[in-house]
């Protein structure tokens, strides 16, 4: 903790207070009463006991989790907030904590346009309308995907549009797809030219995340679909 204030004595002797200064070396001038009050802030607290001035940092004490159970603070005043499971919690060193929740409830929206760069734990309904031209989603980065993250992509595009949806993979990803119209089970290639698409207007398809440790390919699996799903 940096210094608050500077006091300095009258000699050796002890013979009463000189000077009273802050850090920067500013002079605190006495009140009428030839008294100089010392006001601690931001969970600064000054306290007088005999003989003396104690300052106690009062900005942290415990954090209460549920059922009343508490985490008190360490040496440097600190607390830690641990994500368990799905639960992840990251700082931006500086002022906020970001909380999230991987495997969970997916968000929900609609694509109307020609190409979508999808995110971890979204649903997204395509309703992408421009002539027969497919609605291309990309999937998130490597760095953006953990074990588990679901991504849903569900067709319903109007005005004829055959193949209705493309997925394309990121670099270093692959899908897997088993017990395809024809009975065979796929992989597709790796690389960032190659994914799923649909070969009907309605086609449905639910993505897991089931491996998403570099240097290995970042390996996505099937988990269910409706219609007939294309490799490319």
């Amino acid at each position: 903790m940096s210094q608050i204030y500077k006091v300095a004595t009258g000699g050796s002797g002890g013979s009463g207070v000189i000077t009273l200064s802050d850090n920067a070396g500013t002079l605190v001038s006495p009140g009428g009463t030839g008294n100089i009050q010392l006001e601690g802030i931001a969970g600064l607290v000054f306290t007088a006991g005999a003989n003396k001035l104690t300052l106690t940092d009062t900005s942290f004490t415990k954090l209460i989790g549920n059922g009343g159970t508490f985490a008190t603070a360490d040496a440097s005043r600190q607390g830690n907030i641990v994500g368990s499971g799905a639960v992840a919690v990251t700082g931006d060193n500086i002022d906020t904590l970001t909380v999230s929740v991987s495997g969970g409830g997916l968000v929900w929206e609609f694509v109307t346009t020609a190409t979508k760069q999808m995110e971890p734990n979204h649903g997204y309904i395509i309703q992408y309308t421009a002539g027969t031209k497919q609605c291309e989603l990309t999937l998130p980065i490597t760095a953006d995907l953990k074990l588990g993250d679901i991504i849903r992509v569900v067709g319903c595009s109007q005005g004829g549009i055959y193949k209705s949806w493309k997925i394309k993979q990121q670099v270093d990803q692959r899908i897997h797809i088993s017990n395809l119209a024809d009975g065979t089970t796929v992989n597709t290639t790796i690389g960032a030219t190659h994914g799923l698409e649909s070969s009907k207007t309605q086609d449905t398809v639910e993505l897991v995340v089931i491996s998403a440790t570099p240097p290995a390919s970042t390996q996505l699996e099937v988990i269910s679909y409706i219609g007939n799903i294309l490799t490319f």
